[in-house]
């Protein structure tokens, strides 16, 4: 499509950046909760007028983390209603989801501020057949990571690594389990 994008986190952010950002030169911005709500610089941009004024949506990827870790693994995601503030009020919110079963959605809409009655909702289903849901229940609980190494093991023994998401209920844990294996 032609469309010029650009990450905006922590880690690239930069004096250069800034300017192409308020110069206009990206049209599709991608970024983290934190950096809209808490990074200096970049907080101030995006309560910038002349800079929010080109803003066309604000997306939400994974909206069902509004709901889900707003209290305690990634609290600026439980604000992210604030963002309406930052843009002008034509600019539609997009909050998109694999996971967003009725009570989850009505709190996402809620935590968001979406109204039900300015709201197009599409709903593909997420049933897909490259993906296998499995739940285990770990032998000594969460403090026992080698009880993760089974997502390994194939791999290690001269086979495929195969792809595979562990969810942790905080940070701290996910960030141990991440070391550990």
């Amino acid at each position: 499509l032609g469309l010029s994008a650009t990450p905006v986190n922590a880690e690239v952010f930069s004096p250069k950046l800034q300017m192409e950002l308020a110069g206009g030169k990206f049209c599709i911005i991608l970024t983290l909760p934190e950096m809209c709500l808490e990074h200096k610089e970049f907080s101030r941009l995006m309560r910038t007028p002349s800079f929010t004024e080109n803003i066309c949506a604000v997306a939400i990827n994974e909206a069902h983390c509004a709901s889900h870790w707003g209290e305690n693994f990634r609290k600026k995601y439980a604000e992210l209603h604030k963002l309406h503030a930052f843009v002008p009020c034509h600019v539609p919110f997009l909050a998109t989801s694999a996971t967003l079963p009725p009570h989850i959605l009505n709190d996402v809409m809620q935590k968001l501020c979406i109204r039900p009655q300015n709201t197009y909702f599409v709903n593909r289903g997420n049933d897909r057949p490259n993906i296998t849901v499995a739940a285990f229940r770990m032998a000594g609980g969460a403090s026992n990571l080698s009880a993760l190494n089974f997502a390994l093991d194939e791999a290690i023994e001269g086979g495929s690594l195969e792809r595979t998401i562990i969810f942790f209920n905080d940070h701290d844990t996910a960030m141990r389990a991440c070391s550990h294996l």
